[in-house]
């Protein structure tokens, strides 16, 4: 074999030997970082868990671990729960698994096994089940600043362990969006496929709800500094609603050829509003409606209190409304609860709860 040959194939099984040497080095590296990051993470949660039950809330966390390794870290438990003595609210659910990517710092995901109990002072125990239920979230300099929860096929009903599970409602998937914009909160939320299986409930059709909106001053809601109700939350604040959507199942279902029959029913409220200290509403909303009886009596069997200003804008709508694009359109102004169509009164729209 030539000597230049020769001094090739040497040169080449030394640069394959350096390469395996600094992978070798990296991969040990790459172990010593996870294995010391897991320690702090597993004393960062024993830590969190302590002070958690010196402020009056035990969250457990049954046979507690740190896995992922080597490209994963997270905490996962077998069994989760959270009895927070003095508000009478207890949580108990299934298992958790929550991970971040080591080369992804800043993205954190989770998983939570169902069922999920919720037992307060206020209420008959609930039981909350679903297929999949997955959130993530974003970290920044400023804290958390995304924040996403999807559930598939989920289900609520009342824990009546002497009669068994009484179903509520359920839908095919719910998800929801929350991310910080400067001081303000973005806000997206939508629920498909909803059918209600209380009795008193159950003859209404499958419908899904979805809302768009921003709120001003909120950010703050992405570190727990919110009210415990959504009156609380908002009172004092301002924000705009981009979409506020509640629309039936088109007949037939939700394919097929029936849907170019008919648009199914569906009202749609956008505008501007803001929430008295006292938790009255305010705003200029125009709102968007096609089969407005339909879509009244939707409103009021799901919330008696809004039944009457549901009903009088749905027969105002004949005199009031313009059509575009297949809709009709009202324009509403309401000043601290007080709904009005121009100067014809629509009726009271209740505080924020």
């Amino acid at each position: 074999m030539p000597a230049s040959t020769l001094n090739e194939h040497r040169r080449t099984r030394r640069a394959f030997l350096w390469i395996a040497i600094v992978a070798v080095l990296l991969f040990a590296a790459l172990s010593a970082a996870w294995f010391v990051l897991a320690q702090r993470l597993e004393t960062a949660t024993s830590q969190w868990l302590t002070r958690s039950a010196q402020s009056g809330v035990l969250v457990s966390c049954d046979n507690q671990d740190v896995f992922g390794y080597p490209f994963r870290l997270g905490v996962r438990c077998d069994a989760t729960g959270v009895d927070a003595g003095a508000a009478g609210t207890t949580l108990t659910a299934g298992a958790l698994r929550t991970a971040g990517q080591i080369y992804d710092p800043t993205r954190f995901v989770a998983e939570l096994d169902g069922p999920l109990v919720v037992d307060t002072a206020e209420a008959p125990p609930l039981d909350l089940r679903w297929r999949l239920a997955q959130a993530s979230a974003h970290v920044w300099t400023t804290g958390l600043d995304r924040l996403s929860l999807l559930v598939e096929a989920p289900e609520i009903a009342l824990a009546e362990p002497a009669a068994g599970r009484r179903p509520l409602a359920r839908s095919d998937r719910l998800e929801a969006h929350v991310r910080r914009r400067g001081d303000a909160l973005d806000i997206a939320v939508s629920d498909r496929g909803i059918v209600m299986l209380e009795p008193a409930l159950a003859g209404l059709p499958t419908f899904d709800v979805s809302a768009d909106a921003s709120v001003e001053g909120a950010a703050g809601w992405l570190t727990g500094q919110a009210g415990a109700t959504l009156g609380e939350a908002l009172a004092g604040r301002t924000g705009t609603i981009r979409s506020l959507k509640i629309a039936l199942a088109p007949p037939g279902g939700t394919g097929g050829a029936s849907n170019a029959v008919a648009a199914p029913a569906s009202a749609e409220i956008s505008g501007p509003f803001q929430v008295s200290a006292d938790r009255r509403l305010s705003g200029s909303f125009e709102i968007a409606l096609t089969d407005p009886g339909a879509i009244a009596a939707l409103v009021g069997r799901l919330n008696p209190a809004l039944a009457g200003t549901a009903g009088t804008v749905a027969s105002a709508v004949g005199f009031a409304g313009r059509t575009e694009g297949g809709r009709t359109l009202i324009d509403v102004t309401v000043r601290d609860g007080q709904a009005t169509l121009g100067f014809v009164p629509l009726g009271t729209i209740p505080p924020l709860r």
